[in-house]
């Protein structure tokens, strides 16, 4: 009995390791499934590959625009503004060792410089010292660097807007208040007297009120001067 169902076993055995139509086909499909599938994904592939290369080729860098309040409102002319330097070439003395100061601004003095006298302030609607030169304009009208130095900060205040402080030889500091954003300087920039380094408007809260001009102060050694004992 034994010995009959050993042979059945190996009679069956022989016929499974026997090839049948069945068995052909399945393993035909299986292999072209995976021959079709591995095609596909090539073909996917080199697709994706050509829309890269393609969208490279015709990439171009964004070009830089300066904010636009500054550029329709700045008219600068060789006639009325001093024309604006970008690169300051290393030959000009903008640390010179004799410091000479100039005009800010070309517009007319609205407030001058009072420690000592209280003045009626329009927006505050206060009485109040004005430890500073306001200059009259329009907005973007050009501010200027009242001497040679080198800009250490530009920033913006919630009192007095926009600013640039400028540093001078023999312990002065110059700020410029109630600009424009997006001035044409930044820190670190050596800026000599005369240069266009921004444009009037009216972004000091603190004289809102009053028409768009500059706010100029000057400290030296960290103690506000009059500017007018200077220009």
């Amino acid at each position: 009995m034994t010995i009959e169902k050993y042979a059945l076993k190996k009679k069956k055995w022989e016929n499974w390791k026997k090839p049948s139509f069945a068995r052909i086909t399945i393993g035909l499909g299986i292999l072209t499934f995976i021959i079709a599938f591995m095609v596909t994904m090539s073909v996917k592939s080199n697709q994706r590959n050509n829309q890269i290369s393609a969208v490279m080729t015709t990439f171009a860098p964004v070009e830089y625009k300066a904010p636009i309040d500054l550029v329709e409102n700045f008219a600068l002319s060789y006639e009325d503004d001093a024309p604006l330097l970008a690169n300051v070439p290393e030959a000009i003395p903008v640390m010179a060792a004799v410091l000479e100061w100039g005009r800010p601004a070309k517009g007319e003095e609205i407030a001058r410089y009072s420690e000592d006298e209280l003045v009626f302030s329009k927006t505050m609607e206060d009485w109040r010292v004005h430890l500073g030169i306001d200059y009259l304009g329009d907005i973007g009208s050009s501010v200027m660097a009242a001497a040679d130095g080198e800009v250490i900060a530009v920033g913006y205040d919630e009192e007095w807007g926009n600013y640039i402080e400028i540093a001078h030889i023999n312990g002065y500091i110059s700020r410029y208040a109630s600009l424009q954003k997006g001035p044409p300087v930044k820190k670190g920039d050596l800026v000599m007297r005369g240069q266009v380094i921004g444009g009037m408007d009216r972004t000091a809260t603190v004289e809102g009120a009053e028409a768009p001009h500059l706010h100029f102060e000057v400290r030296l050694e960290g103690k506000l001067v009059n500017p007018a004992e200077l220009i």
